[in-house]
């Protein structure tokens, strides 16, 4: 089955996705080489990176969650 939504809210979806993988890969990259972030003294950097990859896809989020609201559509399962 499938599930039919406002393009405006899909692309939102979308892109809060792509937000959420930045905002993970944010954090793991550090946990990959911590020998390195402690040798360059990028502990603030690291962190500063996540915090923003953060605050990205919470607003993402934000903005999916105003358009599903705003919208009030009902959503349409297909099969």
């Amino acid at each position: 089955s499938m599930l039919l939504m406002h393009p405006s809210i899909a692309n939102a979806t979308t892109t809060e996705l792509a937000e959420h993988g930045k905002e993970l890969s944010a954090a793991v990259e550090p946990l990959a080489a911590p020998e390195l972030i402690r040798a360059f003294g990028a502990e603030d950097l690291a962190l500063d990176r996540y915090q923003a990859r953060l605050v990205s896809r919470l607003n993402a989020e934000v903005h999916r969650d105003a358009l599903s609201q705003s919208t009030r559509e009902p959503l349409v399962w297909s099969i």
